[in-house]
């Protein structure tokens, strides 16, 4: 049986509490949950099927980055996973630092996400982007049809993710999903997943619009950290990748509504 928020709350949370909408998206919705003693996290997660996302492996994931301290303790969540409720960091997010500073944390904290090893399968690009395609072409098949070509120009990218070296990845890592606490935390992983570090990087960059000079400074700082030498120029073919997956994940979630 699905749990109205106040049946969620009221196995967890004694007393009184305030919510605070804090963000309402096309698959998630998330709250700050107010008490006279604690604030909590509180996130509603939307079915998803047609995305590829498992919202099991996502909150099994979460509760063992917890222990690397790269995310937020999960305190409970539902039995179908869709409500999830965590502690609540007191923290600004990245948003609010100096571009400078902004670039050089996101490359910091990419790096140190990459160098995580959780107990996951590595998932496949390609077959998500047909789980996509085959949802847009249940409701829009010319919109389908376009895609696919666009899509497969960057064939021999998607052939690399298949076969390349996989990191674990967070792929939407926006600068409010980076929190500055004393040891800097990561929210929403519901894309995470072993893949490819220049998709990661790409995803990074168009999230948070950054440009050419900041790519290069990402470009930069993540290579010196990590030792592995990057270029703008390869991570600008990524880049049309993520935009043409992107088009399609939005042409999918127009589906489902």
């Amino acid at each position: 049986m699905n749990l109205s928020l106040p049946e969620f709350l009221a196995q967890h949370i004694e007393g009184p509490y305030q919510l605070n909408t804090l963000r309402e998206g096309q698959v998630n919705t998330a709250w700050r949950v107010m008490t006279p003693s604690r604030h909590y996290f509180l996130k509603y997660q939307g079915a998803a099927t047609h995305n590829g996302i498992d919202r099991v492996q996502e909150v099994r994931l979460q509760r063992a980055l917890y222990l690397s301290h790269l995310t937020p303790h999960v305190i409970a969540y539902s039995r179908d996973y869709a409500w999830l409720l965590c502690e609540w960091i007191d923290a600004p997010t990245l948003a609010a630092a100096d571009p400078q500073r902004q670039v050089a944390v996101l490359a910091k904290t990419l790096v140190h996400i990459h160098q995580q090893t959780p107990p996951l399968a590595r998932w496949s690009l390609r077959r998500r982007v047909d789980n996509y395609l085959t949802a847009v072409a249940q409701y829009a098949p010319a919109k389908a049809r376009a895609l696919r070509s666009k899509l497969h120009q960057y064939r021999h990218l998607l052939a690399d993710w298949e076969q390349g070296e996989a990191v674990f990845c967070h792929n939407d890592l926006a600068f409010e999903h980076v929190l500055l606490a004393a040891k800097v935390k990561v929210v929403d992983w519901e894309y995470a997943g072993y893949g490819h570090a220049y998709f990661d990087l790409a995803s990074a960059v168009e999230i948070n619009q950054l440009d050419q000079s900041q790519c290069q400074q990402l470009c930069d700082e993540y290579s010196k950290l990590n030792g592995k030498q990057l270029e703008v120029e390869e991570l600008a073919h990524w880049r049309g990748l993520l935009r043409a997956i992107n088009e399609l994940w939005h042409a999918a979630q127009q589906c489902q509504t």
